[in-house]
């Protein structure tokens, strides 16, 4: 069933046909007035149980006026077309779900896992956040019996090691929080990810220890102690805010491997809002910036020999990696090759982006659906424009390089506590 409301915006009093495919999931609203791009959000909220619908809008208000100047559609997952003025439509359209339904498959298992996901995100992000306060207080005995307790299939049995009564120490504990999450997170990876991070913990890590196995320790000894907890407790916090965010992105998960055939000038979205994802793409930004040394000294061991033995000779670590001039061009320089070691992780970023938001030159164009970011320096100014579906892209995209690097010091945590300083394994040996 599609339903059709009329809205008039609270500042320009601009008349919008808003138009909905009425489905099993509440749909996200996050668009921007055509006329004076206020932003216009909320969430019409579909109680199947008692079959009631119930929009709550703001920044615009529902008007009898049978009169519109604009109208566009709302939907969870699907693309939606653009903005079009009333002259341009017709009384009778196609539902998007008939017209999804004539381009693309049928909604598959992802898909459905991934909306089940998004409805109960809180219940997800309230379990993320406990464990790690659990984990950063040292409660082993609280963790284990947490996953004692639970009914939940949490620890996937891989092996004999991979149970709850084998976390007996702050290692196992740690391994066993990062394993649940990660079985948590998979509804929100996409496809093929859970893959690449398994091949990291198998073929890369591991190959660069069983070759460099004392260049390895070389470098992990000269590492600071909380080194690894720091990068392993920001990336959480990110990845909670990601949780956050997830509603607004749905079209673009539902579409990740059609992107090159979406004409961006005619599909949209009615989910995103630009200043959610500006924020979260800048946290995003200087968490992968800052984490991306740990990288460079293991391209470095595997390429050259030692951890301080860059491309260009040998220098201090840290001296070579602070001056670079910005987190930026650190970034770009050292992911400037071909090691898969950087695979998913070079070409995420865009230094534009996070300078414009940092510097509130950000400007939205709600009838195109297009970002502009601006960035002033002393050298001139720079923009970057996109639609708002490639924006979001960027954002998954990043999440993605995130949960790469967050595999990496995961693993590498592991390699130190036992090469270094021999804390002894039980869980996941």
């Amino acid at each position: 069933m599609v339903r059709n409301s009329i809205y008039k915006c609270n500042y320009c009093n601009c008349l919008l046909r808003l138009r909905y495919q009425v489905g099993y999931f509440n749909i996200p609203v996050s668009i921007y007035c055509p006329k004076c791009n206020c932003h216009i959000s909320g969430t019409i909220v579909i109680d199947n149980k008692n079959t009631t619908i119930s929009e709550n809008i703001i920044g615009a208000t529902e008007t009898n006026n049978k009169d519109y100047n604009y109208v566009l559609e709302l939907a969870t997952e699907f693309l939606i077309d653009k903005y079009k003025q009333r002259d341009e439509t017709t009384d009778v359209q196609m539902s998007m779900f008939v017209r999804r339904g004539f381009t693309t498959p049928s909604k598959n298992q992802r898909m459905q896992n991934l909306l089940y996901f998004v409805n109960q995100s809180d219940i997800y992000i309230n379990k993320i956040e406990n464990i790690y306060n659990l984990l950063s207080t040292n409660r082993v005995d609280l963790i284990r019996k947490y996953f004692l307790n639970t009914n939940e299939n949490i620890l996937v049995e891989l092996n004999k090691h991979n149970n709850a009564n084998n976390i007996i120490n702050e290692l196992d504990a740690m391994l066993a929080t990062k394993h649940y999450v990660n079985s948590l997170l998979q509804p929100i990876m996409p496809e093929g990810v859970f893959n690449n991070m398994y091949q990291i913990m198998n073929e890369k890590t591991r190959r660069i220890v069983k070759k460099h196995v004392l260049s390895v320790k070389d470098y992990l000894n000269n590492l600071d102690n909380d080194y690894f907890k720091t990068y392993l407790f920001k990336m959480p916090s990110y990845i909670i805010d990601y949780i956050k965010c997830v509603d607004q992105l749905l079209p673009v998960y539902d579409n990740f491997d059609k992107f090159g055939n979406i004409d961006f000038t005619k599909q949209g979205v009615s989910t995103i809002s630009i200043d959610d994802l500006a924020v979260l793409y800048k946290k995003g930004f200087e968490l992968l910036c800052d984490s991306i040394d740990l990288l460079v000294g293991l391209y470095n061991i595997e390429t050259n020999g030692t951890y301080n033995h860059f491309d260009t000779g040998i220098y201090d670590f840290n001296e070579r990696l602070n001056g670079m001039g910005s987190k930026y061009n650190k970034y770009e320089y050292f992911t400037n090759n071909n090691s898969d070691l950087f695979d998913g992780i070079r070409g995420v970023l865009n230094n534009i982006i996070r300078n414009a938001e940092g510097h509130n030159s950000i400007f939205t164009d709600g009838l195109n659906q297009e970002v502009t970011f601006i960035n002033k320096t002393k050298n001139g100014t720079k923009t970057y424009k996109t639609s708002f579906l490639e924006f979001g892209k960027m954002c998954v995209d990043l999440f993605t390089a995130i949960l790469y690097i967050w595999e990496y010091y995961y693993q590498f945590t592991k390699f130190k506590s036992v090469l270094i300083d021999g804390v002894k394994l039980h869980y996941g040996k």
